[in-house]
């Protein structure tokens, strides 16, 4: 796979992203009007310029190379409660179902947890967004209930945390642990019985000089 990254948004990749947004009718919810996004330069500086005056989100440009494909979000940052919720949103389908996403989620992930120090990442997707529902189950999230605060949609929330992860690589851990020691017994057992043959075959010598 192509090198993928991400970097810390300038205003330069945002007005990137913006320009190559073609708007993905499954990010409506049901029932609501799609409207087909449309690139305006202004409003973009003001999306950028508001955002460099908040405390409580970080947002990151998905590079393919060089190239913006991406906008990863980690909004309502909360670092005494450990936590934040991830948005991801691709450019267009041109690099959609080619792992791209799944690879930010990873990406996104190392930032909140190994940079930020977080201990717990939520994710919402809407019903209508199956795409975007299976990238998040395939990186790792479980389905933890609907969120009813937006009357105009339901959608899933989804988390995982970090001792979730922690406690799954500790299993992998024990088990590559277990399997050591059990090939370790086995060389063992078979260096004693090619020891005790050896021992055997030279008894067994020594009696026929002997006779």
């Amino acid at each position: 796979m192509p090198e993928l990254r991400l970097v810390p948004e300038t205003r330069e990749t945002c007005h990137a992203f913006f320009r190559r947004l073609v708007q993905d009718p499954a990010l409506f919810a049901e029932g609501e009007a799609f409207v087909p996004y449309c690139y305006d330069e202004a409003a973009v500086d003001a999306r950028f310029d508001a955002l460099q005056r908040r405390q409580d989100k970080k947002s990151y440009a998905l590079l393919l190379c060089d190239t913006v494909i991406g906008n990863v979000e980690l909004k309502h940052l909360d670092t005494a409660a450990g936590s934040c919720e991830l948005g991801i949103c691709l450019t267009d389908d041109s690099v959609k179902n080619r792992g791209f996403g799944t690879v930010a989620v990873y990406l996104a992930r190392r930032i909140a947890f190994d940079e930020l120090g977080l201990e717990r990442i939520t994710a919402k997707c809407l019903k209508t967004n199956p795409r975007s529902l299976r990238m998040l189950e395939k990186s790792g999230f479980y389905r933890v209930g609907e969120d009813t605060r937006f009357d105009h949609y339901n959608d899933y929330m989804m988390a995982k945390s970090r001792k979730a992860f922690r406690r799954a690589a500790l299993r992998r851990s024990k088990t590559a642990l277990l399997f050591c020691h059990i090939f370790i017994a086995m060389s063992i057992g078979r260096m004693i019985q090619r020891i005790i043959r050896c021992q055997t075959c030279r008894l067994a010598a020594k009696s026929i000089e002997s006779s």
